[in-house]
């Protein structure tokens, strides 16, 4: 319905806050290890959805759907 440009820019997103979200594992690990590994199964959600993202974005080039471009 939106394109496949809107596909990469959630993914662009995806990555950014998967980025941020290690950077905070990493600074919460020294302050306090139970933050860094309560935060360990968010970061694992975000990179499966990340993953499912980028296959769609991949494999949704030019299809058509009632005349629409996916």
């Amino acid at each position: 319905m939106f394109g496949t440009a809107a596909l990469w820019a959630a993914f662009l997103v995806i990555a950014g806050l998967a980025v941020s979200l290690a950077f905070l594992i990493v600074r919460f690990g020294p302050v306090s290890p139970a933050a860094g590994l309560l935060m360990l199964p968010y970061f694992s959600w975000i990179v499966f959805s990340s993953s499912l993202n980028l296959y769609s974005a991949i494999h949704n080039q030019g299809l058509r759907c009632n005349g629409f471009f996916l």
